[in-house]
């Protein structure tokens, strides 16, 4: 059984914090206690766990696209990070239409007309291998 401080915290993540009365306990609206997560990969599993509570509600199916970190690219080599390509696994597994990235043009033409897309193409080729669409925007 939860703890009238427990439950406390665990309603405030609905919005509602049970608040103990002399003799029964009232439902107060709160602000929304807002979450942070501790590592990528709990932040896939929420994802996932709300894209599978949509599909329950029978909601009408939304391409959900994940968001690469910014620094997907080392800006020294210009390849792909090793803590970015395993992120993808992830997205693939929960069911995501894909990921979109920003492209940093600024790495990419480094000399006017001198062009290298060498970590990019390498992120494409990971996403095409694993049925993943990719959005890009250039930066």
């Amino acid at each position: 059984m939860l703890s009238t401080r427990s439950a406390c915290l665990y309603l405030s993540i609905l919005g509602v914090c049970a608040m103990a009365n002399a003799s029964t306990p009232t439902m107060v609206p709160t602000r929304p206690t807002i979450m942070r997560s501790p590592s990528p990969l709990q932040g896939v599993q929420r994802t996932r766990s709300m894209l599978m509570l949509a599909r329950r509600k029978e909601t009408p199916e939304v391409p959900v696209f994940l968001m690469m970190p910014l620094d997907t690219l080392d800006p020294e080599t210009k390849e792909l990070k090793a803590s970015a390509a395993e992120l993808l696994p992830g997205a693939a597994a929960i069911g995501a239409e894909g990921i979109m990235v920003d492209v940093w043009w600024g790495l990419c033409e480094q000399e006017p007309g001198v062009y290298n897309f060498t970590g990019y193409v390498e992120l494409l080729k990971q996403c095409r291998a694993l049925g993943l669409k990719v959005q890009t925007v250039m930066s």
